[in-house]
Parts: structure tokens; sequence; C-alpha cells
């Protein structure tokens, strides 16, 4: 059945998956539509395909399946779609100027003739193009959503595939659907099959199967951290995902599998007298990493003709200080080899060392960097330092230009500093680590610092890991507790727990506390009675200076959940009003957390300073939301604002309650880690150890004795497939 009409007003909206509940007049009466629409607005002129069914809570609705909308052709109808925020600049004074000089051709005008456009008073030429371009992009876009959803595709995903293709977008669905794997973050192999398999792909085709393939490779990498698979291992994986049959189709798959080697988009080589696949951007990476570091090393080492002992006594005469032997031998390392490592848990002196070796290149007048992974690590850095620090990407000059991020900071444009110090080199994934070292002047030195025992890096690669074990490049190990008070226990219970034994859990100290809870739905009661109330009391800080910290996303101690439930009591809705964005809903003073890396997304300061790039792991406050537009503005470190809109907001999501791998490089005043029962794959020991050492003025552990017990006691690591310690140990011995 088809019914035509105006939208009279649009009364909900899912700005995630495009569900919209709409009034329609169709010039007889008012019919209530439900179902998936491109943005409507009132007074817009719908064609709808569908059937009218019974709701037994809301009566009768017209259940729409197909939507096609209408331009106006009324000319105040013209008038209001003009003036309705569509067109920047454009307001009902302009709107009427338009339509009152082309009148019922006003579209047609608008849709191919800037030069007609610019001679309406007001418009110039550039910007009567600008208008033709918007109008052409809303058609096309509109035409878009319509004919994709079909294919059962959300409006958000739509509008990403439309940032990244244009006007392109069909064209890329129709001739490779699974390019989108590659080209459009946060799209899996399954959504593009699911678009493929209803254009007609075989699900046996080569396309399919080498698409499967290459999807299998690279997402055990995001998720697992493996630069390579067994090849057994990655036939099942691949055969599972397919949906195929390995008794029947494994010979298939083997001779696509070998056709994307023959491509050069997979490497075969053997370990231990088993092949292994590693995609060719991991293999590329890695090699890279373990050449240049062996480059490195060969070629620095040298003392920068001081005499570092000599110039070490003043230093600590002059700085009332006495290195012990081991931090003594980490400082030695750093200004003697062109490459060397600095591992230690908290309290064990690593900031101590960075301050001795940066006020020691200043005395020889050597230049130096810091740097760390993200933003928050880089300015703990700078605090504790008191010397400049940066994110690597910030420091290599990231820039964004069609639709690729760049450094300008690489190979052949190499870093000016004769030293650079690398803070939490744990986080470090194959990507960060060969672009920084690509970066690197050949007789330059680079110091990396890290805590080998915390959680390895979210990307893929095991780099911190592999470069200790490797014996190839020298290791300083600190094991000395120096910093916190005599009765302070965040230190020396994370030592503890790293140790394998059971920490005390008597309340007796004044900066680590264990509050015995069970696990129920109101846990975040508890939690936020503690965030609230209890600690700020008790430590005289701010609720905003507390993160709760959590092992996993889903279940009731999972950070999904307490979010949702402590946004519900910390920040209830109020005047400022609430955007609700699939399930969930942010609101002014929202406490939130940028989820991925995204180089495009622009910021701008009160002061007019404008950038792009925000980062994986960044934590800001929700300032604005605007529920017509669907935009959020988002206040982030160094007063940095970000607006989100439709398309953008699957990178961002509410930060009471974080993960623990997303709390590393990080540091907070004070940490609230929940601990209960949950998937064995998180109940680990460095994930505990990783979680406790957060805190920087006080820890608290919120759950159970039992948990914290098998956590300490399960030292079970997840060993991840990489091959940068093979190729280190491999340079090493052919540079010999």
């Amino acid at each position: 059945m088809r019914i035509e009409g105006e939208v009279a007003n649009v009364i909900y909206v899912n700005n995630e998956t495009g569900y919209t509940i709409v009034n329609v007049f169709t010039r007889l009466e008012f019919v209530t539509c439900v179902g998936y629409f491109p943005d409507l607005y009132e007074g817009e002129r719908v064609v709808l395909d569908g059937e009218y069914i019974q709701d037994p809570k809301y009566g009768e609705q017209f259940k729409v399946e197909k939507c096609a909308c209408l331009l106006p052709d009324e000319e105040a109808d013209m008038v209001r779609y003009l003036a309705s925020g569509l067109f920047r600049g454009i307001k009902d004074k302009t709107a009427k100027k338009i339509v009152s000089q082309f009148g019922k051709k006003t579209f047609e005008v608008l849709s191919s003739a800037p030069a007609e456009l610019a001679k309406v008073k007001g418009i110039g030429y550039d910007r009567a193009c600008e208008l033709v371009d918007r109008f052409n992009s809303l058609i096309f876009l509109k035409n878009l959503v319509i004919e994709l959803q079909a294919h059962e595709l959300s409006i958000n995903t739509i509008l990403k595939l439309y940032k990244a293709y244009g006007d392109e977008t069909k064209k890329v669905l129709e001739t490779n659907p699974y390019q989108i794997i590659k080209d459009v973050d946060g799209f899996g192999f399954l959504t593009a099959d699911k678009i493929a398999l209803k254009l007609g792909y075989e699900v046996k085709g080569e396309q399919r199967i080498r698409a499967g393939i290459m999807y299998t490779v690279t997402d055990v990498a995001d998720k697992l951290g493996h630069t390579y698979l067994y090849h057994n291992d990655l036939l099942n994986r691949a055969i599972e995902l397919l949906g195929l049959d390995r008794t029947f189709d494994e010979d298939l798959v083997e001779t696509c599998l070998r056709k994307c080697e023959k491509d050069n988009e997979i490497i075969s080589l053997e370990v231990e007298q088993k092949e292994i696949i590693m995609s060719r951007v991991l293999y590329d990476q890695e090699k890279f990493i373990a050449k240049k570091l062996i480059a490195l090393s060969n070629n620095g080492t040298n003392n920068f003709l001081m005499d570092i002992d000599r110039d070490l006594t003043i230093y600590q005469q002059l700085n009332g200080i006495n290195l012990d032997v081991k931090q003594i031998e980490a400082v030695k390392n750093s200004l003697m080899y062109g490459v060397s490592v600095i591992t230690g848990g908290p309290g064990t002196g690593k900031t101590t060392i960075i301050k001795a070796i940066a006020a020691l290149l200043i005395g020889i007048q050597k230049t130096f960097a810091l740097c760390a992974p993200t933003g928050r690590a880089a300015k703990r850095m700078k605090e504790s330092t008191g010397y400049e620090a940066q994110t690597i990407h910030r420091m290599l000059g990231l820039t964004f230009e069609d639709g690729f991020g760049r450094f300008a900071y690489n190979e052949v444009n190499t870093l000016p500093y004769d030293v650079i110090i690398v803070d939490e080199v744990s986080m470090c994934d194959t990507y960060i680590m060969k672009s920084l070292l690509s970066a690197i002047k050949p007789g330059a030195r680079v110091i990396f610092v890290g805590d080998k025992d915390q959680l390895p890096s979210v990307g893929a690669g095991n780099i911190l890991s592999d470069m200790i074990n490797s014996n190839v490049i020298p290791v300083s190990f600190l094991n000395k507790i120096f910093r916190q008070d005599e009765d302070s226990m965040i230190s020396i219970n994370a030592h503890e727990v790293n140790s394998g034994r059971m920490i005390k859990l008597d309340n007796k100290s004044t900066d680590f506390f264990f509050v015995s809870a069970e696990l129920n739905p109101n846990i975040a009661v508890t939690l936020t009675d503690l965030i609230s109330t209890r600690i700020p009391k008790y430590f005289k800080v701010n609720k905003d200076d507390i993160q709760v910290l959590a092992p996993a996303k889903k279940g009731l101690a999972g950070i999904d959940k307490l979010n949702e439930q402590m946004q519900e009591i910390l920040n209830p809705k109020g005047e400022g009003g609430e955007l609700i964005v699939g399930v969930r809903k942010f609101r002014p003073n929202d406490k939130v957390i940028h989820i991925k890396n995204d180089y495009e997304l622009v910021w701008t300061t009160p002061e007019g300073l404008t950038g792009k790039g925000v980062f994986n792991g960044e934590m800001g406050i929700v300032r604005e939301v605007d529920v017509n537009q669907t935009k959020m503005l988002v206040e982030y470190d160094d007063n940095r604002f970000v607006a989100y809109s439709l398309g953008e907001f699957d990178e961002v999501q509410l930060a009471y309650a974080i993960t623990v791998h997303k709390s590393q490089g990080s540091e907070f005043k004070v940490v609230v880690l929940v601990l209960f029962e949950n998937n064995p794959m998180l109940a680990t020991r460095n994930l505990l150890y990783t979680g406790i050492t957060r805190g920087k003025r006080a820890v608290v552990l919120l759950g159970t004795k039992q948990t914290i017990s098998k956590m300490i006691a399960n030292n079970t690591i997840i060993k991840r497939n990489s091959m940068l310690l093979t190729f280190l140990r491999q340079e090493a011995e052919f540079n010999q």
C-alpha cells in the first residue's frame, strides 16, 4: 500500500539506527508512521510504501517498508526547506529572496546553475557554488540512505560510508563491498559480507573467501594482538567465519590463501618447523622495527665524549640525591648505547632517572625530546619530570589530508633531536613504533622506559617484551622501591601482587583500602556513595579526581552497566537536555572517553586555535548537547573542544567507569578498582597489577577477597604471537 503526504511532526528518532516515528498529513488525515527513514523535517513531502498495523499500545500505525522523499513544490514550502538549517548561512530572509527570484525553478537552479544563483543579492559566485554542492550532496545522500536501508544498514552506518566514499559509495559497494573493511573504521567482515551476499556475491566465490582470509589475519591482530597466525589456526578461523565446511572446502580456502600470498597480501614463514602467516603490513612493520633498532644500536655505541661518572657525581651533589647502583647503570646505558631500555614498577625511580639523563644532556648541549603514546601519559611525564613532553603523534607532526593521516617527520624528514625518551613503551603497538623509528635520524639515541609487568598494547605487537627478551638491547631492571612515604602501601602492594603474594586488606594504611561487597544489581549505588561522599570527604579530593576501573565491559560489574547506572545517580537528566544515541545517553557534565584514534576530528580552543586529531584514551567532559541537530560538544585537556555529530558517536562513550586496559598510561589521584568474578581471561595478576598502579594518592578495591586472591594466583599471560624478537636476533647476528 502507498500513502503520500507532508511530514507534520517528528515524534521520535533513534539517531543510530534511523528508526523514526512521524506524523504524516495525507490531505485527508494524520497518519502515524513507523520505520527507518533518512533525516526528515517538518513540511517535507514523502511517498511511503508499507501496510497498516495495529500496535497493542499505540493503536493503528503505518509500518513503512520504503520511503521516498520529494522536494516541496509550493513556494512557501521551498522557503521553509531552504531556511531549515540544512544550508549554512541561509536564513528566512535569504531563502525568500531566492524563491522570489526563481519561483518554481528554484531547485532546478540550485542543482545546476550557480551563475544564476549568484545573481541573488547577497550571494556571490563562490557562495553559490557552495550552495549548489550542498544541495546536490543532500539529494544524493537522502537517496543513498533510502536505497541502502533496503540492505538493512543503519543510518549511522550509511553516513560513515558516505563520509569515506562520498558520491562513490554505491560504486564501491557494487564493485567490492569487502573494501569497506579496510577503508572504514568499525566495519567488520560480517557487515560487509551481509551487503555482498544481498548484492549477489557467491558464498564460495574467490573474492569473498580472500576477504575472509585477510579479515581473519587482521582481526586476531586487532583483538588478540597477534602479528601472525599458525597456518592451521588461520584455516580453521577463516572457514568458520565464512560458514564453510572444512571437509569439503579446505582445498578451496587453501587455494585462495596461496593467491593472497602470490599477490603479496600475506607472508608465509616457517617457525619451529611450523608454517605461520603474517599480513604483509605487519611483516613489514616488525621487520623495519628490528632493522632500525639494530642500526641505531650499532651507530650509537659511544658516550657522547663525556665523562659520565664525573658528570653524574656532580649532578647528584648539586641536587642532593643518591642514585643506587641500578639507577646509575640505567643512566650510563642510556648515554652510552644507541638504544636502551629502562623497566621497573611504580616507585622504582624511573622518573628520577629521566630527570638525571635530561640534565646531563643539557650539560653537554645535546637536544632531546620526551614523548609517550597517549595524551594523559605525556601530560603525566611532563608533570613528573618538569620537562616538556608530548604524544608520539604530535611530536611526529600528524596531519590529515585526503582521508589519510600523515606524519610530517618520517624517513625523509627526520626529527632534529639527538635523544628521544619514550615513556610507557608497553603501550606502543607495531604501527606507532614503526612510525616513531622511521623519524629518528641515524646516530641518535632512543631510550625506552616502561613497566614490563603491565598489560601489553591494545594494538598488535609485543614491543617492550620482545626488546627485553631479545638479549640484543641493553636493559636496566629496577626493582627497589623509592617512591611513596614509609607507610604508603600502593607501591608495596603492587610489588606483592607482581610477586604472587596475597596483599594485606586490613585497611590500616593511609592510601590502600578494601571495601568488601557481594556482586548485586545495585553495586553502582555503593560505588557512587564512595565517589560522591566517602572518598572526597576522607581524602579532600573532588569526585572528578576519582576514577572507577573494572576488568570487563559486560556483566553487572562491567563498565557498560556501571556507566549506565552511575550516570543516573551522579548526573541525572536536567535542563541541559539529553542526547540519545542507540542505547546510550549523553548529558551535559557527563564524563566521557574517546575510544578510537581519529586523525580527522577537528578541535578548537577558546583562543581560536584549531587542529585535528583526537586519540584513543583521551578523557573529557560533555559541555553541551543539541538534541535537534544531534550534536555534542566535549571539552578535553588543554581546553580543546570537539563537536561530535551523527556518524561519530561510536568514537566516544561514558567514562564514569573505564576498563583497566583503557587506563594504561594514565594516573589518577584516586582509583576505585571493581573486582568480582568475571571472565577468567581477565582475572589475571598483571591486570590487577596494572589497575593498582594507576592510583597516585590512593587505591580502593571494591569486591571480594576471593576474587583478589584468584587474580594474584593466576599468572597466566596470554602469549602473543610476534616475530619481532626473532627479527631482532636475526638482524643483530647479520650485523655482527
